[in-house]
């Protein structure tokens, strides 16, 4: 039970939620189970980025409370990755608002890979 309680406390003050009150749209593509850095807080392989037409969806694993985190595309800035725009970069930043998510690995290079539209 307190471990429930505080994976709730620790979402709710990193500003991940259970649900969101925002129409997403259809799944653009998912990316696998991650590294990252979510407003300042380390998580290793429990995030994982969800795309969509009009936004990112950065959701951490059921096992630490399924917080969810959403990233308007109009409003969200990406880092490049280094001097140079490396597809293979170690890591990328996603920032809105007061939002700064630290993605790593494969996630940086999840998000820096263009989807491929129909």
């Amino acid at each position: 039970m307190t471990w429930l309680v505080a994976s709730a406390a620790v979402n709710y003050l990193i500003g991940l939620r259970r649900r969101l009150h925002v129409e997403t749209g259809p799944v653009v593509r998912m990316s696998s189970w991650g590294d990252a850095d979510v407003n300042g807080v380390g998580f290793r392989e429990s995030v994982r980025i969800i795309e969509f037409d009009n936004g990112w969806l950065v959701q951490l694993h059921w096992l630490l409370g399924s917080g969810k985190l959403w990233l308007p595309r109009s409003r969200t800035r990406v880092s490049p990755a280094g001097s140079s725009d490396n597809v293979w970069a170690t890591n990328r930043v996603l920032e809105t608002g007061p939002h700064r998510i630290k993605l790593e690995g494969e996630l940086a290079a999840f998000v820096a890979r263009p989807h491929e539209t129909a």
